[in-house]
Order: structure tokens, then C-alpha cells, then sequence
């Protein structure tokens, strides 16, 4: 063979098989697999009137609240520096936290507040509620109903410095009813949190209220069991999750038809407006596959106690890091599942799946965390109607069975009833490591920081703390308040 020849051999091998690779490599992109079954992940949604829709009506009380631009401070304000610069939402806000209670404003916040109100009963009056649909980045008005759950509390603890319980209990059953209604409205996971905040609201409000109500042992028996109407048991949460699974999808499909994000979305610096991911090295069907595998999965999960639950399968055992990404047949549209189910930063850190990721993998945790405030609400309310009719507290949970409960509620985080410790006077769950140690509440975990704070040589302020009794205490609980 000529000299000319061999070159030109040499040339073909070495530019002519890595197109061939690269050839046979977009071609296997461009081949895509059937469409996934996944009607069991669709959400059948009804034709309701907006006049008939309860959610129609939460949000425009949301939209017509009222909040005081600016007032003086009172006269027992703590810090009236700091009194003179609040605003007059941020000085309702303190209120709340039962820092300097102004009678007169509450009572101005209230009356300028009545349309809404009217809108929050008609939407009670609705037997259907239901949020629409939006898809990924639309905007949204859900995140404003945490609101609805301020000017609840200020009315019932209007009540309650009025000396009205039985009106401040009916408030904060209240505020727990429109809670459940928005957790369960199919409006997907910020929308199921927004309900969980408000029924959390109603609840804390009742727990304050029991050290020192005058209502009866019938009342509040009779709450601690319509309390048990408002535990989730996952039917909530499997609807928001399957929601999500839909806003999933249309980013698979906006992504492919290259129109994902291409319309100016807010963000922290303003407005811009940001590049769709090429479509060309996705597989739409794989993608929407590998969206299916995972909720699926989180679906069955939703029901399950905390320490039943199976982590979603990860796709390629785990291992999608950069070079897993580029080199799979579905470069795109494997990333943008990294992305939406919170495990990128993880698999371009360690080239391994996330173990949780979020926001979909914790959303067991939260839905177990509420149900156990509100199982350790029931007891507190339980536990009060026992001592006023027998004196004394009882000794054991088993002894308000079943003259006060049916039965003990469970703690979701290990399947087993809540606790009481009499010694210490507090009803606790697990959480979420699973050990039971007693017993917490935020009195011990403010205590210990004060400890570590006059150690240390540095001031202590509780206000300016943030506290989550789910992270921050072994086994959150309560304090029984009255003896």
C-alpha cells in the first residue's frame, strides 16, 4: 500500500470511528421509549364554580386584608426604641408573639378586616375546595395565605384577653378547619405546607389556652375528640405530591418544545429572563419516566410512619455525578431530574444521588411532625378535662382511654402512641431519631442556650433565636401548663 494511502487510512480510523461513535450515540438520544402509564399519578380535578369553591374565596379574604401602616406604640411596650421604628404590620406581628398587647389596635385590625372575614365564612360554606393548577414558575398568590393565619390569631387571642374562651376556642377550631381544607386542595407541596402552618397556628393558639381557659370538661373533651378529624392520613399529602408530579411533567414538556422559563420570572435580583435547557439530548419519555419511578414511590410513602419509610430508588443505582450526565443517553433530561428533585448539588459534589432531597423527600417528615402536634394537642386538652373532673393529673396516658379518648394518639415518627413523662410534665413524641430520652420542650432548649450563652461571655436574646422543635429538640414536646 502506497505511503498517500496508509495516510489517509490513518485519517479515516482516527476522525471516522469517533463520528461513527458519536453518531450511533445521538442516534441512540433520538430514539426515545414509549410514553410511561401514569395514570395512577394524575389527579382528576372537577369543574367548580368559582362562587362554589372555597379556595376562590380564602384567597381574595388573602387579597382584601387590611393591615395598619403606621401607630404609636403603647405604653407598656418592652422596648419602645424599638417600638418607634416597627410598622404597624410588624407591631401586629409582635402582638401575636404576646409582646405588648394594644387592645385598641387589635380591635381597629379586626373591624377594618370585616369584608374579609365575610370572605373566610362564605369559603367555609363551600363543600368544595380546590387550588388550580400552575405550572413551574407561574405566578402564584398561595404564598400570602399565611396571612389568614395571622388575623385568626389575633381575633382568637382578642377572645381570649376579652376572657371569651369558648369564642377563642371557636376561632382556633376555625383557623384548624380552613388549614385542613387548604392542605387537602390539590395545589401541590406549598400549598399542602401553607394549610399544615395554619392548622399549626390554631393549634399552638388552643395549647396556650388550656393553662388557664374556664371552659368545661365537656368542651374540651368534646374538642380533643373533633381534633382527631383533622389527622393526615396521607391522602393529603399523596394528592399534593401527585400534583407535583404533574408540574414535573410540563417541564419535561416545556423543556423538550423549548419554551421552559423563556418569560421573565422573579427572582431575588429583580426580573430576568432565562435560557430553556437544549431539548435536543433529551428523551422526553425516559425523563418522564424516571419522574414517575420516583413519586411513585413517594406516593406510597405518604401514609407510612416515619420510620416506614423507603427512600425513592435513585436512577443508576445512585451514581449520576458529570460524567454519569454527559455520557447517558439522556444527558438533559437525567439533569433536570437532578434539579427538580433537589439532588444536583449532590451529584456534582459526590457523583451520588442525594439520600433526601428537596423538597419532596421531606415531606413525610413534616406530615408526621404535624400530626404529632396535633395528637400532643389533644392530650393537653384531654389531660385538662381530667383534672377538672378528678383533681389531679393522671398518672398515665392509658387513663384518659376511654372516658376523654378513644384511644392514645400515635406519634407517626414510630408507629407507637405518644409519651408522657410526669416527672417532668411534658407529652412528647420521638422524632425523628427515633430515641426516646424523656422529653424536651423549648423552655429546656432556651434554658441550655442561655447556659452556654453566660459561658461564653456573650448576651442572650429568645427573640432573636430561631427555633424549630423538630430540629432543634431530641424529643419535641410540651409542658403539661397547669398542675
Amino acid at each position: 500500500m502506497r505511503r498517500g494511502s496508509k495516510k489517509l487510512l490513518v485519517l479515516a480510523l482516527v476522525f471516522g470511528i469517533p463520528l461513527a461513535v458519536l453518531g450511533v450515540w445521538l442516534a441512540l438520544i433520538l430514539i426515545d421509549e414509549p410514553p410511561p402509564d401514569d395514570s395512577d399519578l394524575r389527579i382528576q380535578r372537577a369543574d367548580i364554580p368559582e362562587a362554589d369553591n372555597g379556595y376562590t374565596h380564602f384567597i381574595e379574604a388573602d387579597k382584601n386584608l387590611k393591615w395598619p401602616r403606621w401607630v404609636e406604640p403603647p405604653a407598656d411596650a418592652p422596648d419602645k426604641a424599638t417600638w418607634d421604628s416597627t410598622q404597624g404590620r410588624e407591631r401586629v406581628q409582635w402582638m401575636l408573639k404576646g409582646k405588648g398587647w394594644d387592645a385598641e389596635l387589635a380591635d381597629k385590625v379586626l373591624k377594618d378586616n370585616e369584608e374579609a372575614f365575610g370572605l373566610i365564612r362564605r369559603g367555609l360554606e363551600c363543600r368544595q375546595c380546590q387550588a388550580p393548577f400552575r405550572r413551574f414558575a407561574e405566578e402564584s398568590s398561595e404564598i400570602g395565605l399565611f396571612s389568614l393565619g395571622d388575623l385568626g390569631l389575633l381575633r382568637t387571642l382578642t377572645s381570649q384577653h376579652r376572657g371569651k374562651h369558648s369564642e377563642a376556642l371557636a376561632s382556633a377550631m376555625e383557623e384548624i378547619e380552613i388549614g385542613q381544607r387548604i392542605q387537602g386542595a390539590g395545589g401541590g407541596l406549598i400549598v399542602y405546607t401553607l394549610g399544615g402552618y395554619l392548622k399549626r397556628s390554631g393549634l399552638e393558639t388552643l395549647r396556650t389556652m388550656v393553662a388557664d381557659t374556664t371552659i368545661g370538661a365537656p368542651s374540651l373533651k368534646k374538642h380533643a375528640g373533633l381534633l382527631g378529624a383533622y389527622v393526615d392520613r396521607g391522602e393529603n399529602l399523596a394528592r399534593a405530591l401527585r400534583v407535583e408530579y404533574e408540574v414535573a411533567v410540563t417541564v419535561v414538556e416545556d423543556c423538550k418544545a423549548g419554551t421552559l422559563l423563556t418569560g421573565p420570572v422573579p427572582v431575588d435580583a429583580g426580573k430576568q429572563r432565562r435560557q430553556t435547557p437544549p431539548s435536543v439530548f433529551m428523551r422526553e419519555n425516559a425523563t418522564k419516566r424516571l419522574f414517575a419511578e420516583t413519586f411513585r414511590a413517594l406516593v406510597a410513602n405518604a401514609p407510612r410512619y416515619y420510620t416506614d419509610v423507603q427512600p425513592p430508588p435513585p436512577p443508576y443505582g445512585g451514581k449520576f455525578g458529570v460524567v454519569q450526565v454527559v455520557f447517558s443517553r439522556n444527558p438533559t433530561g437525567l439533569w433536570l431530574y437532578a434539579v427538580l428533585t433537589g439532588q444536583a448539588e449532590a451529584a456534582v459534589l459526590t457523583g451520588q444521588a442525594a439520600a433526601k432531597g428537596k423538597p419532596y423527600y421531606n415531606c413525610v417528615d413534616s406530615r408526621c411532625a404535624n400530626n404529632a402536634e396535633l395528637g400532643m394537642t389533644r392530650l393537653l386538652l384531654a389531660m385538662r378535662a381530667y383534672r377538672i373532673e378528678k383533681g389531679r393529673l393522671p398518672e398515665t396516658l392509658n387513663e384518659l382511654v376511654p372516658e376523654y379518648l378513644d384511644v392514645v394518639p400515635v406519634d407517626e415518627f414510630d408507629g407507637k402512641p405518644l409519651r408522657y413523662n410526669p416527672a417532668k410534665r411534658v407529652v412528647y413524641s420521638v422524632g425523628m431519631d427515633l430515641k426516646d430520652e424523656g422529653g424536651s420542650t423549648r423552655a429546656d432548649w432556651l434554658e441550655a442556650r442561655r447556659r452556654e450563652a453566660q459561658a461564653s461571655g456573650t448576651d442572650f436574646d429568645e427573640d432573636m433565636v430561631e427555633f424549630d422543635m423538630w430540629d432543634n429538640l431530641p424529643d419535641p414536646g410540651f409542658a403539661v401548663p397547669f398542675e
